[in-house]
């Protein structure tokens, strides 16, 4: 029995060892070989999560690129921003999403969660410096060992068909041609009734959104805080006090661009949170020709938003 077990460990730790070896060798490979260059027309990024990725067609807006994603946060957003700026001399402002949901305590569980961690690690994780690696581990060692396999693999499949894009599966404007803000709604007005009300804050969340400011002060780049377009009934509205409270202490110094309030029929939006292809298209086409009338220089950026978008209405 002795011998069996000093067999099975000792072919475990050879296991161990091979792919660990095979781990270090795909990540270096990788990140050689990686093309971080994005095309030097390109001057503004935006960056954030589900909301910009569908509000922003980046086709229809000049020298802009929308590398915003699904179910991220400012964790991952973090490590998508570093590589960027460091090879793209060219990009001189970044748009940061700042939306009610993205100071939650939910955020939280999209950087660390089992349903989260494997499959973002897979995409992040070559990125991920010390400090990120270790509140992972500590968080959820599990999902981390599931993450760098999944991210193992990925490396292979690089590798093996010379696909070495940055940007490969890190974002992009979605297109959303569906209509389902009736069930939207519904679902809203059902949580509206529900009596737990107590909202806790993500400060992990938050403190990686200041590293992300920190970093752009420090290439010289430009940034600013934005909110994406929301349906006027949006249940997550109604943290709004706690929302401007945490924007006017921790983020006092940011210029905060508020589209929140942007007009569109029900027709142009997906659900009560993103706009579809068609409320996109109108945005986004609208947003251009904001920054052609010059809203970055103007003294009073969000008074020229409220009267640009005014002006539609009437």
């Amino acid at each position: 029995m002795k011998q069996f077990l000093k067999q099975v460990l000792l072919f475990s730790s050879i296991v161990i060892i091979i792919l660990t070896a095979v781990f270090i060798i795909t990540r270096k490979i990788v990140l050689a070989k990686t093309n971080y260059k994005i095309s030097n027309s390109i001057e503004k990024i935006i960056i954030g999560h589900s909301h910009p990725e569908c509000a922003f067609n980046d086709s229809l807006i000049n020298n802009f690129k929308n590398i915003s994603s699904s179910g991220t946060n400012y964790f991952y957003n973090y490590y998508t921003l570093i590589p960027l700026l460091n090879n793209n001399k060219n990009i001189k402002t970044v748009f940061i999403e700042f939306t009610n949901n993205l100071k939650d305590s939910g955020m939280s569980e999209k950087i660390w969660g089992d349903n989260y961690l494997p499959f973002k690690y897979k995409l992040f994780g070559s990125y991920i410096d010390s400090e990120g690696f270790s509140m992972l581990f500590n968080k959820n060692p599990g999902g981390l060992i599931n993450g760098q396999l999944m991210m193992l693999s990925r490396h292979l499949k690089i590798i093996a068909t010379s696909k070495y894009n940055f940007l490969e599966g890190r974002g992009g404007f979605k297109r959303l041609f569906r209509n389902k803000l009736k069930d939207s709604i519904k679902l809203n007005e059902e949580n509206s009734y529900k009596k737990d009300t107590i909202i806790n804050i993500s400060e992990i969340n938050l403190s990686y959104l200041e590293k992300m400011i920190r970093f752009c002060k420090s290439k010289n780049v430009n940034f600013f805080l934005v909110r994406s377009p929301l349906h006027s009934v949006n249940n997550g509205m109604s943290d709004e006090i706690l929302f401007q409270k945490i924007l006017h202490t921790r983020f006092n110094n940011v210029e905060f661009l508020d589209f929140k309030n942007y007009p569109l029929t029900d027709a142009e939006f997906a659900d009560l949170d993103h706009l579809n292809y068609y409320g996109a298209g109108k945005f986004s086409k609208w947003f251009n020709n904001l920054l052609e009338k010059g809203l970055l220089s103007n003294n009073n950026k969000q008074k020229f938003i409220n009267d640009n978008m005014d002006s539609k209405t009437k």
